[in-house]
């Protein structure tokens, strides 16, 4: 594998502070080596008072304290830690923060509603597939809620509304249940919120929510055998309106952690959907701390990564193996690429496999693909972990332990010319040169008189192969 590095990253929301920790490859790839939430609420009461909670703060220190000591054990070179909205709107933050740094040696900054609501987009639009298509972002925090829209896989318009779950529930709704008053007042609040801002927006059909609390109205909505979409977050809103917290917890599918705090979020995210005529929410288990992630790749130094090729010859050299059939596999590749599709990509998975297939022979004749696998997944190849798995597989030339569809049809076409090439000996007698397949019924596939012929023979045996190779 390629050299790495180890990051820690700090997420500390309103009600929960999370901890990621991670290591980075040279080659960019990341890789999650730990994760650990908590809910210490250290936004307990600062909407109503601004100020931190003693007692919460005495949680979230604690809870910052555990990190700090798994970061050092994990032997992390930084941690990234971000506060968000109950430290940015308390009167006392900056001295949380000097305290969180002087006592822990954790750099905390606090971010802006904007700067929030960007990390949080990165993170999502870092990590999906369909980057072309157009959709809303929503993230439900504890304090703040971060609303923004994606064409063409771009963030083109953003806000961030002080419209958290906990900050409704503090000043607004205050009890649970709720009086009727209240709850009416509450959706009057979250409309003059939204209005000034959404109301210029174009409609989102769908809205990808990224906040525990969209994941929580989502597996409600899944154990109903229905999807989460504006009626059905309608109906949930008046059900749980009149319920207490323990009445809701029963609720199919609910997560106990949330049920003082559902009907808030119900509510935000049923007029946020209302603005933006969305039919649907669709939950993402990316956030916040996947942006931060962007943020610390975007700011490492690049660094030329070595070919693979030229380390795998390199480290080939090193341990004598034999690169006899090398060539001919490569030969064999070019004359079969256009056939079947393949990339060049699969050109240097395949020559990686034939450098290294042979080097587990030499600690067990029986067992000698499988130490040759060993090898390549633990060799400094400068690959991304998936792509050297690539090249183990093809050493072991084991369909079996592939899952993806695609990588088992590309196996299906490199493993017999990796066979082939193994197979295949170009043998000269007598002036004559010929090339010999042992395990072919016909043995000898080209024969020439000349050995000046050779590349008339390759020829001809290209046409064999591509007679081999038609459908049928």
């Amino acid at each position: 594998m390629a050299l790495s590095r180890k990051f820690g990253l700090i997420d500390l929301g309103t009600n929960s502070v999370r901890f990621d920790a991670h290591s980075i490859h040279e080659t960019g790839e990341t890789h999650l080596i730990h994760r650990e939430k908590l809910m210490v609420r250290l936004g307990e009461n600062v909407f109503l008072k601004h100020r931190l909670d003693r007692s919460a703060i005495h949680r979230t220190l604690l809870a910052l304290g555990s990190f700090r000591a798994t970061a050092n054990a994990l032997g992390l070179e930084r941690i990234v830690a971000f506060a968000t909205s109950a430290v940015r709107d308390a009167r006392d933050g900056d001295r949380f923060c000097e305290r969180v740094r002087s006592d822990l040696g954790i750099p905390l900054q606090v971010i802006s509603g904007k700067e929030e609501a960007g990390l949080i987009a990165a993170g999502i639009l870092s990590n999906r597939a369909d980057k072309g298509k157009d959709f809303s972002l929503v993230d439900i925090g504890g304090g703040s809620m971060e609303v923004s829209q994606c064409e063409g896989g771009k963030v083109v318009r953003s806000h961030s509304f002080p419209l958290g779950v906990a900050r409704l529930q503090q000043v607004h709704l205050k009890t649970s249940p709720p009086s009727a008053r209240n709850l009416e007042a509450t959706r009057e609040h979250i409309q003059a919120i939204l209005s000034p801002v959404l109301k210029d927006w174009p409609p989102t059909k769908r809205i990808l929510g990224s906040s525990g609390t969209v994941r929580a109205l989502t597996r409600v909505a899944k154990r109903k055998g229905t999807k989460l979409t504006l009626d059905g977050l309608s109906s949930l809103v008046t059900r749980i309106a009149p319920l207490t917290p323990d009445e809701i917890e029963w609720i199919p599918g609910m997560d106990p952690k949330r049920r003082d705090l559902i009907l808030a979020g119900s509510l935000v995210l049923e007029e946020c959907m209302r603005h933006l005529n969305a039919r649907r929410v669709l939950a993402t288990k990316y956030s916040l701390r996947d942006g931060m992630l962007q943020k610390i790749l975007s700011e490492l130094p690049q660094t030329r990564v070595p070919n693979p090729l030229d380390a795998a010859r390199e480290l080939a050299e090193k341990l004598s193996l034999p690169t006899e059939r090398l060539g001919m596999a490569l030969f064999l590749f070019s004359k079969l690429q256009a056939i079947h599709g393949l990339t060049s990509v699969w050109r240097e998975r395949l020559a990686l496999a034939f450098l290294f297939q042979d080097a587990g022979h030499r600690i067990s004749a029986e067992q000698g693909r499988r130490h040759s696998a060993y090898i390549v997944r633990n060799a400094d190849l400068y690959l991304k972990e998936s792509e050297q798995e690539e090249v183990a597989l093809l050493c072991l030339r084991a369909s079996g332990e592939i899952k993806a569809r695609w990588l088992l049809h590309l196996f299906h076409v490199l493993e017999p010319i990796a066979s082939l090439a193994e197979s295949i000996h170009i043998k000269q007698t007598n002036g004559a040169l010929s090339i010999l397949l042992p395990n072919h019924p016909s043995r000898e596939l080209v024969h020439l008189r000349s050995t000046s012929c050779r590349e008339e023979c390759l020829e001809i045996f290209k046409r064999k192969l591509e007679f081999l190779n038609q459908p049928g």
